[in-house]
């Protein structure tokens, strides 16, 4: 998937009536496919940041985000603790289905399929950028709960679900699957 899809969710986004422009902070952390590398591995929240738009279509938001995942990670190596971290970037178009519980908040649940633009690898020996191409596209299950402020201003408060092993080409023993809660502020117009 190009750039240029987001790029065309957002933009058709921001020229409709309805749009919503977001920004907020994520703690991601991944889950491993192997409960063995998940304990040796000591995974941990790394933080990041969300932002994006999306547009009202009745009971239906389609939306675009630019989102950081990752995470943080203790390893012991005999008497030594390497520690490290890998933040990878996404664009990320998805598509909710929205539930009022009330005329402050509503719940919601959808998918979101991110591209990853790349990202950074940090560890005792430095620092390393990661590729693009390292990494399968993200399909992602989203839940959460918007609540109204104001006409204009909501809080967010999600999760997304890894639904696809991360890495591009890795024995799916050795794979992992992104994990993320957000809190984002929403602004409607």
């Amino acid at each position: 998937m190009k750039p240029y899809l987001l790029l065309g969710v957002i933009m058709s986004t921001v020229a409709a009536q309805n749009y919503t422009v977001l920004g907020g902070v994520t703690y991601a952390t991944v889950r491993y496919n192997s409960a063995v590398l998940q304990k040796v591995a000591n995974v941990g929240l790394l933080t990041g940041i969300v932002l994006g738009t999306e547009s009202e279509w009745g009971d239906f938001r389609l939306g675009g985000l630019y989102i950081q995942q990752g995470f943080v990670s203790n390893v012991k190596a005999g008497d030594t603790i390497i520690e490290g971290s890998e933040t990878v970037n996404y664009l990320m178009p998805y598509l909710i289905y929205v539930q009022p519980l009330n005329p402050k908040s509503s719940l919601f649940g959808g998918l979101g399929i991110g591209t990853a633009l790349g990202g950074k690898s940090n560890d005792s020996d430095g620092a390393s950028n990661l590729q693009a191409r390292l990494f399968n596209l993200d399909t992602q299950l989203l839940l959460g709960i918007d609540i109204t402020l104001s006409p204009r201003l909501a809080l967010r408060s999600n999760i997304y679900v890894g639904l696809r092993d991360v890495i591009a080409n890795l024995d799916p023993e050795s794979n992992y699957k992104n994990q993320c809660v957000s809190m984002a502020l929403l602004y409607r117009r």
